[in-house]
């Protein structure tokens, strides 16, 4: 980890001087995956003003790359803040609809990963862009790529962590259990626990079929003939299975009657 730092260090000292940095921004995304959680901000401000100028130039052949970069770092903690500060947020959005599959997902996983583990970095991001949920909802509907189903699932989970009633009213629900009930992931079952806290959407989560769907899930998690490392997604779509049930049949006779049909309460 030491040798990774001081390499990832040498090169950030290099990127200036660089005539193209398509090479550097790909390697340090790769050594930027061995960064400590805690310590310095990985990079100064200089850098992160060159990743984003990257990022919204579309004639930018390293842009890949760069948000690659930017998609590794965004889960360093003290490298959040300034990813921010910045100016990342509005081109990542922007990259949402971009026509390239692999921009799209390396945008929509850096969201996530700017999201993740920091509430303010959630308050702040939705202040950016006030449509994210519009966004991430108009990507579920419109997306076939399993992978970027997956990202926008677990970016509008983060989201609805702190804003379900803005997840429910950009349509987020009828995406996300079409999701569950075509490629269940984890992602999509935590994002339905979270929009199940909106007393609001349990009503909606019924109509759409939430308890059955919740109910396959839960038996999924109990078998174990999957190999690893799809009996580790079983599993944890398994227990937000039960916290989106447990929010569903909360004050609700109908919703615990189907869930007793389905199985899913013993």
């Amino acid at each position: 980890r030491a040798r990774d730092r001081g390499a990832f260090a040498v090169l950030l000292r290099a990127l200036p001087s660089l005539s193209c940095s398509r090479g550097a921004y790909a390697a340090l995304a790769h050594l930027s995956r061995r960064l400590p959680d805690e310590g310095p901000p990985a990079v100064d401000g200089a850098v992160l003003a060159q990743l984003c100028a990257c990022l919204q130039d579309d004639g930018e052949r390293a842009r890949a790359e760069a948000l690659a970069l930017v998609m590794n770092l965004a889960p360093h903690l003290p490298t959040k803040p300034r990813l921010i500060r910045a100016g990342v947020v509005k081109p990542l959005a922007r990259l949402l609809d971009h026509p390239d599959e692999d921009l799209r997902r390396r945008a929509t996983e850096a969201l996530a990963n700017l999201m993740d583990g920091h509430p303010e970095t959630i308050a702040k991001v939705s202040m950016e862009v006030p449509d994210l949920a519009k966004r991430l909802v108009y990507l579920l509907h419109t997306e076939y790529n399993l992978a970027i189903q997956r990202a926008s699932s677990r970016t509008l989970g983060l989201l609805a962590s702190r804003q379900c009633e803005a997840v429910r009213k950009a349509g987020g629900i009828d995406p996300l259990l079409a999701v569950l009930k075509g490629s269940p992931c984890p992602e999509a079952a935590l994002a339905v626990l979270n929009v199940a806290a909106a007393p609001a959407a349990r009503r909606e989560l019924l109509d759409l079929g939430a308890v059955e769907a919740l109910g396959k899930l839960l038996f999924r998690g109990a078998d174990d003939s999957f190999g690893e490392p799809l009996q580790q997604d079983a599993v944890q779509m398994a227990s937000y299975a039960a916290g989106a049930l447990a929010n569903l049949t909360a004050s609700s006779p109908e919703a615990s009657r189907r869930a007793l049909a389905a199985g899913a309460v013993a």
